[in-house]
């Protein structure tokens, strides 16, 4: 976990894993596949998806687009925090899981972000305690009131701290819109201090600079204290435009849905577009006020007609949108799990067939003697008494098919 951390992946986990599409150095494929050996070529996968898409992107553009069109994954953890902004972020999942069909959507008619600019604040010699296991801990603010008004991207901190064992610290730093930003927290494994230790917030993406930006260090064990030294503010961004001008939608003005399938689509409006609204939504439908997008699960089949509107601090510009949901796509099981196990002769036996899209039956042909399976379970259980390697053909079911 990190508040550095911009995107999630899948990985592997739970008997699941990545399937390769390239063989591997036995000369074959895998199953398995996993931790950030996979999930950084998949980010690389869609980032390249997405210049395909659009070549005149900048980098931050690109994560621009996979903040915006990320998935909150398990959405009703304690970690979401909405900043300021309106954008949701996690320390364990930054702003989400990656999207590549939602990214290039929003890739397609992109306008780029202005060019970067920053704000430096250095605090000073500040030589302050820190005491030792204190929920107090120590602070130091720097004011960003009067400097120029940057739209937040990357927010760096530089601190140098003198502590036995920085295991013990928690740093964190909250922004003038109220988001807290944790850049260290308690771990086991730790030497002493931070010298010139450089660490990075995206949590304030899309918020305002100016205003008053706190720094906070706390010791969480006793037996040791520290000393805040100094510490270096480094705001990026781009300037706020000047707006002269009300919204002006830039999205397609039709899409399509499935009833029972999750469905994504953002309103995008130009002129630094404040809030949106949307009427008329197909049932189970809702819009995101802030950023424009709208996520959910239809329920009704049909063709409908949302009047939406986009709200800068110029004026409110109306529009419409032609959302299609067509029939519940039928998805039949698919069996996630290894296909590969193995037990011994006489001693106890357990597997458990997984699959995807709540089956509600299970066979198998083939088990070796003395193995039975529960159909309804799908557990495969018993003492096998026979040596040898066997081919069982496994099918699970449930009213979609097989």
């Amino acid at each position: 976990p990190g508040a550095s951390k911009l995107i999630s992946a899948p990985s592997d986990g739970g008997g699941q894993g990545i399937t390769t599409t390239t063989l591997t150095a036995s000369g074959s494929y895998t199953d398995d596949f996993g931790g950030t050996s996979s999930a950084t070529p998949l980010v690389s996968g869609v980032c390249a998806l997405i210049l395909e898409a659009n070549p005149n992107l900048g980098w931050r553009d690109v994560q621009e687009i996979l903040i915006q069109s990320a998935v909150k994954v398990r959405p009703n953890e304690s970690g979401w925090r909405t900043n300021a902004a309106g954008i949701d972020f996690n320390h364990e999942f930054g702003a989400g899981m990656i999207d590549a069909a939602a990214a290039v959507n929003l890739a397609t008619d992109w306008e780029n972000l202005e060019a970067q600019e920053s704000i430096g604040r250095a605090s000073g010699t500040l030589n302050a305690t820190i005491p030792d296991n204190s929920p107090t801990g120590t602070s130091h603010t720097f004011d960003l009131t009067t400097d120029p008004l940057l739209r937040v991207e990357h927010v760096t901190l530089t601190a140098n701290i003198t502590h036995p064992n920085r295991g013990h610290l928690t740093i964190s730093l909250t922004s003038p819109g109220g988001t807290e930003s944790f850049l260290s927290v308690p771990h086991s494994v730790s030497g002493a201090n931070f010298s010139n230790w450089k660490m990075m917030t995206v949590h304030n993406w899309g918020e305002d600079s100016q205003g008053i930006w706190t720094l906070k260090v706390t010791d969480s064990s006793s037996g040791q204290s520290g000393r805040l030294s100094n510490a270096t503010l480094e705001v990026f961004g781009s300037a706020a435009a000047v707006i002269t001008a009300s919204p002006v939608f830039s999205h397609d003005t039709t899409t399509d849905g499935n009833v029972e399938s999750p469905f994504r689509f953002n309103l995008r409006a130009s002129n630094a577009t404040t809030s949106y609204s949307a009427t008329g939504l197909p049932a189970g439908l809702s819009l995101n006020e802030t950023t424009g997008l709208i996520t959910g699960v239809p329920t009704t089949e049909g063709a409908f007609s949302v009047n939406i509107t986009a709200t800068n601090i110029i004026g409110t510009t109306n529009g419409s949108l032609t959302i299609n949901v067509g029939p519940r796509i039928p998805i039949p099981p698919l069996i996630t799990g290894s296909l590969t196990t193995t037990g011994i002769m006489g001693l106890p036996f357990r597997f458990q067939i997984e699959s995807t899209n709540s089956p509600t039956s299970s066979a198998v042909t083939n088990l070796p003697e003395g193995l039975t399976l529960n159909p309804t379970s799908g557990f495969i259980s018993g003492t096998p008494t026979t040596l040898g390697s066997t081919l069982v053909t496994i099918t699970v079911t449930n009213p979609d098919g097989s």
